[in-house]
């Protein structure tokens, strides 16, 4: 049996495993000759070594997007430029690639040409803004610790390969209320709960959400606002999507 998994620590609560048996429900072809694990570890090193010894591909997930990029011999565009990789896959040859699916779904969620706010700087932030200026979006970011910010956005001027814009304005706490006010969408990238700003700003936005574990948004909390919700549910399946495609189990579905 061929083997995909999940890397991550804590992962147990994840729902990678059974969205792969969603994904492929009555697809015998695939359930009865690949299996999806979680390989939860502390120590990065023995995940790795796992992988290579027995696995066709594994997810990455926190706090190890970055260190997956060390295991690749090859980068599939973004990844340079977000900085993190979420998906590991090895050729028969033992060559591996990393592939940020993460974009991907944000490129599907993001409407084209509106002005983004995007909160955090981890790997799932720093895939919004990617898939944002993609899609011809204004973008503002937010994230305490502005050096992690500073350090990115340079990043993206100097792995611009592909020549697409890469200005990208930085905000400070004072600013924030003000960025979210003037935004169309808010891509709320961090897991602590909503006290960073004035939750009624997000009065008639597009509010997209990375956390699916225990998610800080509902549809029920933002209809006062008219606002719509895109869950972490909605980029996961669709990051899985995505990932499946480039593994091969998948064919024609973007």
């Amino acid at each position: 049996m061929k083997k995909i998994g999940l890397i991550g620590f804590p992962i147990a609560h994840s729902g990678s495993p059974q969205l792969f048996k969603d994904i492929f429900s009555g697809n015998d072809a695939i359930l009865n000759n690949y299996s999806y694990d979680l390989i939860e570890t502390e120590d990065f090193s023995l995940a790795a070594e796992l992988f290579y010894k027995e696995y066709l591909a594994v997810n990455v997930t926190t706090p190890y997007k970055e260190d997956a990029l060390a295991l690749a011999d090859e980068y599939a565009y973004p990844v340079g430029r977000i900085m993190a990789a979420n998906l590991l896959v090895k050729d028969s040859e033992g060559v591996v690639t990393a592939y940020n699916t993460d974009c991907h779904a944000l490129c599907r969620m993001l409407p084209q040409e509106k002005k983004v706010v995007v909160i955090g700087c981890g790997g799932a932030a720093r895939a919004a803004v990617v898939a944002a200026l993609e899609k011809g979006c204004k973008v503002s970011i937010f994230n305490r610790t502005r050096s992690r910010v500073e350090e990115f956005c340079l990043n993206l001027k100097i792995n611009n390969t592909e020549n697409i814009p890469s200005e990208v304005e930085i905000v400070d706490r004072h600013q924030l209320d003000v960025a979210i006010s003037d935004s169309d969408v808010v891509v709320y990238a961090i897991s602590e709960p909503v006290q960073l700003f004035d939750f009624s700003l997000l009065k008639g936005k597009i509010v997209i959400e990375a956390n699916y574990k225990d998610p800080l948004f509902s549809e029920s909390l933002l209809e006062p606002l008219a606002a719509q919700y895109l869950s972490g549910r909605q980029w996961l399946r669709l990051q899985a999507i995505e990932g499946y495609r480039i593994i091969g189990l998948l064919e024609n579905q973007r």
